[in-house]
């Protein structure tokens, strides 16, 4: 999913998991990364978690 920022910038974020789940886990991966290099961890705490994975958004400077 894409949700656009104030200032332009779109974040990528995927929604996982266990939709009823009481409790959530946020995963932010490094600068070379995407929300892909949590796959597989999605399936085993997804049948008790609700899993936001997020992108890292960042804007070059100069």
């Amino acid at each position: 999913m894409r949700h656009r920022l104030p200032d332009g910038l779109e974040l990528h974020y995927e929604l996982h998991g266990n939709a009823d789940a009481s409790q959530a886990m946020v995963f932010l991966n490094g600068l070379s990364q995407s929300t892909a290099a949590w796959a597989g961890l999605v399936h085993n705490l997804g049948k008790k978690y609700r899993l936001v994975l997020v992108d890292l958004v960042f804007r070059a400077v100069g």
